[in-house]
């Protein structure tokens, strides 16, 4: 339950917060604008703007891309939206960010300076800070009538600065994801006026009167996974970028469902004695802050040298730490594969043996898919049977604990325990194992192609599963109907990837595979003429 009281209450408060922040050291996450480029208003900064999906859309996907966002055609949203690049995205800190854009360099535009929301990450920028706009939000930079026109146009330069975000009538709201049990609770933090970006959630469970951090998952999503079973009813605290919090107190409650979403209340504080008590608690969630602290930032495995380790690795044994995530024996949190976009990977072939990886096996969503044998051994712990199991890569590692961390799915860390031990075994928290990395295996499979949720004529992206062998897609092409040429698509996230286009594609599509060992694979006329958004394609081929 999020707290209001009247402005002398609310100016006391506020002195009480910056002495005590002052005290404890406080200070903003720095924005990292390298050399920026600054236009002749040093208020406002240069930047490339282009647009996909529909002309009048919000983006390809209504569900916010890689910041998880639901319903961006919808206000607040209402299709002002963008994906950005590194700098505005920042690895999905950025997600919620707002930025009034403006243009003048073309005789279309109206020089007026219009508002967008950062939803997505733009992983192919053209300049420092790319807006890749939706239709919707570039058509509007235009003069009266000329929305058009200024699309045609494709790149253009604008300018943009950083402003609050302004949200009448919106109270900041939890969407708990799909996936989420009593031993994993994953939440999307929606609508926070001011800064909009979130760095920091932290969760408290009923009547323990301590914090805990919760880590970013992807975009905007934050999740704990817990060793125990969780006890609702939950407390939610937000940091924003500038440092301020806020609370909502028990917003989840006892009888919390996953996929629903539950609104912060604010609480007016109407007798003295209650402005008392506001104040009170507010104080203790400050000192709450300074007793507990946030979370450690995630190591940073990612040299060169370990992935060209990885990649001459596959005739021998390499070490690793192993973590587990979700339900006993469940797929992880989200059967729908989490960061690199697989379907039901409770099902055939993935069988719910699924691992997140850190950056040397995530690879930025070039190692979804991959196929590794783990195992672990009676020195490392008396439940472990030694045998080697079969896992896929289909998540993102945020928090390696080591080099080489695997945060497997329950049902994959238990299958390296003996017969009867695998709860045992489950309940040693983090292992040491060994991985190597081997072929993939899909008996009886082609390689499917699912076209994305969002797709249409100027907008294809679609989902690339099943390769064997290589397991890996490094490049996808696509080829229109009788045009003897292929069009490299770019990789959105993960294991999807699309293509933007200033003009209706003509299907039907071939689309060329090309695995990390350099081989290449297409299917011919895989995507029909009358192809259909969020549905499957399994083509005749197959890596041998």
């Amino acid at each position: 339950m999020a707290v209001s009281m009247s402005p002398k209450v609310a100016a006391l408060g506020g002195a009480l917060i910056f002495l005590l922040l002052i005290t404890r050291g406080s200070c903003a996450r720095p924005v990292n604008f390298n050399a920026t480029d600054f236009t002749a208003d040093p208020d406002w900064e240069a930047a490339r703007a282009t647009w996909y999906g529909a002309p009048t859309g919000a983006g390809p996907d209504d569900d916010g891309g890689a910041c998880g966002f639901k319903n961006v055609n919808l206000p607040p949203f209402s299709s002002m939206t963008s994906c950005g690049n590194e700098p505005l995205f920042k690895d999905g800190k950025g997600c919620g960010s707002c930025y009034q854009i403006r243009c003048v360099n073309n005789a279309a535009c109206s020089g007026n300076p219009e508002t967008v929301i950062i939803t997505d990450m733009n992983y192919y920028p053209v300049a420092k800070y790319h807006f890749d706009l939706s239709g919707t939000a570039f058509g509007a930079m235009a003069k009266p009538g000329r929305n058009d026109e200024l699309r045609h146009a494709g790149i253009i330069d604008i300018q943009f600065k950083r402003v609050p975000c302004n949200y009448p009538g919106q109270k900041v709201t939890f969407h708990v994801e799909e996936g989420s049990n009593p031993v994993y609770f994953a939440v999307l933090v929606e609508f926070e006026d001011g800064d909009g970006d979130v760095v920091q959630v932290d969760l408290m469970e009923a009547n323990s009167g301590s914090w805990t951090p919760m880590r970013e998952s992807w975009g905007s999503i934050w999740r704990l996974d817990s060793n125990h079973r969780l006890t609702a009813p939950f407390s939610l605290r937000i940091t924003n970028e500038s440092g301020k919090t806020l609370v909502a107190n028990q917003v989840i409650p006892a009888n919390w469902v996953p996929n629903t979403y539950y609104r912060s209340i604010v609480h007016v504080a109407g007798t003295r004695a209650e402005m008392a008590a506001a104040l009170l608690a507010l104080l203790a969630v400050l000192v709450t802050t300074m007793q507990f602290g946030a979370g450690a930032q995630p190591v940073n495995h990612t040299s060169a040298a370990a992935v060209r380790q990885l990649r001459g690795s596959s005739s021998g044994w390499l070490p690793a730490k192993a973590t587990w995530y979700g339900a006993p024996t469940g797929a992880g949190p989200d059967d729908n594969g989490g960061a690199c976009g697989f379907k039901h990977t409770n099902q055939y072939p993935f069988m719910s043996m699924t691992s997140c990886g850190n950056q040397p096996l995530f690879k930025d969503g070039q190692g979804c898919g991959a196929c590794y044998q783990i195992r672990c051994t009676a020195k490392n712990n008396p439940a472990c049977s030694g045998d080697a199991k079969t896992v896929m890569i289909t998540d993102m590692n945020y928090y390696p604990v080591a080099k080489y961390h695997f945060d497997l799915s329950g049902t994959a860390f238990g299958a390296m325990a003996r017969p009867g031990l695998n709860d045992k075994l489950r309940h040693a928290g983090i292992i040491d194992i060994q991985f190597r990395r081997v072929p993939c295996s899909h008996p009886g499979l082609t390689v499917n192609f699912h076209v994305e949720a969002g797709s249409n004529p100027n907008y294809f992206a679609v989902l690339v599963e099943y390769a064997n062998k290589e397991g890996t897609v490094v490049r996808l092409d696509l080829m229109e109907s009788n045009s003897g040429k292929w069009t490299p698509m770019r990789r959105s996230w993960g294991s999807v990837w699309r293509l933007d286009t200033y003009r209706p594609l003509r299907a039907p599509f071939s689309l060329r595979v090309t695995g990390e060992s350099g081989k290449t694979l297409v299917a011919n006329n895989v995507i029909p003429a009358n192809w259909r958004p969020n549905t499957d394609y399994r083509s005749y081929v197959q890596f041998n």
